[in-house]
């Protein structure tokens, strides 16, 4: 095992993915555009990768964005504590593909072992410990 992760468990991290811990508060979605967009939108998944919420952002410049979730569903309903997923995609002013970089906020939990190989543990999800963009 790779004792330099222990360090992490108990921190923030920041990783690849677009993956969300919502807690009891609302939460920060991350993510970059290659390019400005003309329209850009999002949806966000459950655990069984269900859209719980969608949402039209409208147009935003070329480089790093955040929305806050409410950690409400489409219907207003306050969702439970837990790990969901989001997609953000973007379109042009021709409506051609924006490329999206989405990032994630984790709080590491502990370590796993998968396939031999130590890997973080935000909650329910694996992280590859390559994906870590920053810890703090």
């Amino acid at each position: 095992m790779q004792y330099s992760l222990l360090q992490l468990v108990g921190r923030d991290v920041s990783t690849q993915g677009a993956v969300i811990q919502l807690g009891t508060t609302p939460t920060t979605l991350n993510y970059s555009l290659g390019e400005a967009a003309s329209s850009v939108s999002m949806s966000i998944m459950d655990a069984s990768n269900q859209v719980i919420r969608t949402g039209t952002l409208g147009n935003q410049g070329v480089g790093a964005q955040h929305i806050t979730w409410d950690g409400q569903d489409q219907n207003g309903a306050t969702m439970p504590p837990g790990t969901y997923t989001y997609a953000v995609t973007a379109l042009n002013a021709q409506n051609q593909p924006v490329p999206v970089t989405t990032t994630s906020n984790l709080t590491v939990t502990g370590i796993r072992i998968v396939g031999g190989q130590p890997q973080l543990a935000a909650g329910d999800q694996t992280i590859d410990p390559a994906s870590v963009i920053e810890f703090r």
